[in-house]
């Protein structure tokens, strides 16, 4: 029988976070005993690239720049660590994690945040952040009742404000990447799963899965076209698989 991803997950992650953990106090430390030296910031800030890169795919509405928001992340990055208080017992990562949702600012300044009303769009990034809280207290994705009472908004606001975010995404993305608008759950589901593909996917499945994600040496590779190319797949067999896929990852968040 096939182990449960998500439990086996638990235990990596908590050791997981133990060390990155420690790896960003000392980063941290190095930099703050440094004399806060711009240059001394650069390797914590490398450490979280993938994170700002992600929130730029994520939070970024469409008409935005992605430089300008990058930039924009990279501002509230630093503005983190300059506040960050290790003697308050909490991670550089959760502190950071509650900062960078003001960089959502940028959209309701400059555009219309594809087609998400302002009043929504405001709060994306408080609910992204419950999002992230609750589901590191109750070990899983939180309802949308459960959000609602945690941030004392009603919930079908939450339900519509959720939809609305989901609805924004390009559809040209579902088609190239299926990680593009995942949770921070399934992005750790993909994570546990690129270790040990055939475990939970089928052979053709484990085989596109590689190539989305570039587990086990196989060239990188997103596009459908390219992807049945590559495998000697037709293209409607190869969107089968990624839907597939993306189905098995749900099922294990």
């Amino acid at each position: 029988m096939k182990k449960n991803p998500i439990d086996e997950f638990q235990e990596y992650k908590s050791k997981e976070a133990a060390a990155k953990a420690t790896q960003d106090m000392e980063l941290w430390s190095a930099w703050n005993e440094s004399g806060r030296k711009p240059e001394a910031l650069q390797p914590l800030m490398k450490r979280y690239e993938p994170l700002l890169n992600n929130k730029v795919r994520e939070w970024k509405a469409p008409s935005v720049d992605s430089t300008a928001f990058k930039a924009e992340l990279q501002k509230q990055f630093i503005n983190a660590a300059h506040s960050y208080d290790p003697t308050r017992g909490v991670a550089f990562n959760t502190h950071l994690q509650k900062r960078l949702p003001k960089a959502m600012r940028l959209n309701t300044r400059h555009q219309n945040i594809g087609y998400i009303p302002e009043g929504k769009a405001t709060h994306i990034g408080r609910i992204q952040v419950a999002q992230n809280e609750l589901q590191e207290t109750l070990g899983r994705v939180p309802t949308h009742k459960e959000l609602a009472e945690h941030l004392e908004m009603p919930q079908r606001r939450v339900t519509n404000i959720l939809s609305s975010m989901k609805k924004d995404v390009r559809s040209s993305d579902f088609e190239t990447d299926p990680v593009t608008v995942s949770t921070a759950r399934e992005q750790d589901v993909i994570r546990l799963m690129s270790r040990r593909p055939e475990d939970y996917l089928t052979a053709d499945e484990a085989k596109v899965f590689k190539h989305i994600y570039g587990v086990g040496g196989a060239k990188k590779i997103t596009g459908t076209r390219q992807l049945a190319n590559e495998l000697g797949m037709s293209q409607p067999r190869i969107s089968r698989l990624k839907t597939a896929i993306g189905q098995k990852v749900k099922r294990y968040t």
